[in-house]
């Protein structure tokens, strides 16, 4: 760390003050600790469960939206269908 400091009696306050801040920031240490790589891994692989659980329902969904629609437009030719034919017969 370094400290700027003036030489002018006129900053005196600020230089001791300064000073002091940097006695204290000197005697303050930092420690370190390494992670625990076993609560990621598993708290990711509850994730994985999570994001395969709803890959599978999206697929599921997006089958029975494609049966539907099929059958949809299956019913709207049938109808279509009934009505030519009533149109026909009715002539």
């Amino acid at each position: 760390m370094f400290a700027n400091i003036s030489p002018s009696i006129k900053d005196l306050d600020d230089t001791l003050k300064t000073l002091n801040f940097a006695t204290q920031a000197r005697g303050v240490k930092n420690f370190w600790k390494k992670n625990n790589t076993i609560e990621i891994e598993h708290g990711l692989n509850k994730y994985d469960e999570i994001i395969s659980s709803l890959t599978t329902e999206v697929e599921k969904l997006k089958t029975q939206l494609a049966v539907k629609t099929h059958n949809q437009h299956l019913i709207s030719k049938i109808v279509i269908s009934y009505i030519i034919i009533c149109n026909l017969l009715s002539y």
